[in-house]
């Protein structure tokens, strides 16, 4: 499959020193499991490349964050047991698949590898820039991933027509902002895999907004502007909730530390 072809070839790209690498394919791949094609998705292409890196790099610590506003089920699935992998996913919940509850942390070894951030329809640019401060950025900091995958779904833009999230084009430029940071911070490279999106122009300019921010450069103005006027929901009794539960990292004893 092409689509796994590219997410393996944008590993080899990033570990060798390339900036904002992106695998721009189709089909997108986190919904497919270890046995099925599952909601679009042929291969599992993120799973396929962060195997790649374990097997033909010798990594021993990755980090993949999907933010497509459906759950990576396929990703969790693959990986629910592995203790050398952190999967963190924000999504609309409930929501197709129907996965992804702040419960499902990891099984076995992999127990508290499995972060969920399951989002009710309404939050927005500030929700996830609280979701980064609180959950993400702690989690790199203490799990030092040695490499970063960003499975990059543009659909939770407020214009997706089969979502109900709020995010602004700006938004993707802060977020990606943050994870450059947080990366450097650790010196994890990164590479992004594309996802799902069904409004053309949100996918098209979030992700032209992801890179300029994982490139440190400046979004000079977002091309379809904020959605309708509308208060999110306080995201903070969730984030409070997901800290008391999970151990975001601090009780995981990464291989090769």
């Amino acid at each position: 499959c092409y689509a796994a072809g590219a997410a393996i070839a944008s590993v080899d790209a990033a570990l060798e020193g390339a900036e904002a690498v992106t695998a721009l394919v189709r089909p997108p791949g986190h919904h497919a499991t270890p046995d099925r094609a599952m909601g679009f998705c042929l291969f599992n292409n993120v799973a396929v490349a962060a195997q790649h890196a374990f097997d033909a790099h010798g990594l021993e610590r990755i980090l993949i964050l999907d933010w497509d506003v459906h759950h990576g089920n396929g990703t969790q699935d693959i990986f629910y047991q592995e203790p050398r992998l952190f999967f963190i996913s924000i999504h609309q919940f409930p929501f197709w698949p129907g996965t992804g509850h702040w419960e499902q942390q990891g099984h076995g070894q992999g127990h508290g590898t499995t972060l969920n951030v399951p989002l009710a329809p309404g939050y927005g640019d500030e929700s996830y820039r609280l979701i980064f401060e609180s959950l993400i950025e702690p989690v790199i900091a203490t799990f030092r991933p040695q490499l970063i995958l960003l499975s990059a779904g543009f659909d939770a833009h407020w214009r997706d027509p089969l979502a109900g999230m709020k995010l602004t084009i700006k938004g993707y430029h802060e977020m990606a902002g943050r994870l450059r940071a947080a990366a450097a911070a650790v010196s994890a490279p990164i590479a992004v895999i594309l996802e799902g999106g069904y409004d053309l122009d949100a996918v098209a300019h979030g992700l032209h907004a992801t890179m300029l921010g994982l490139l440190d450069r400046p979004l000079l103005a977002d091309p379809i502007g904020p959605g309708p006027t509308q208060n999110e929901p306080d995201i903070r009794p969730l984030l409070k909730r997901i800290r008391d539960i999970h151990p975001l990292g601090e009780t995981v004893e990464p291989p090769g530390e």
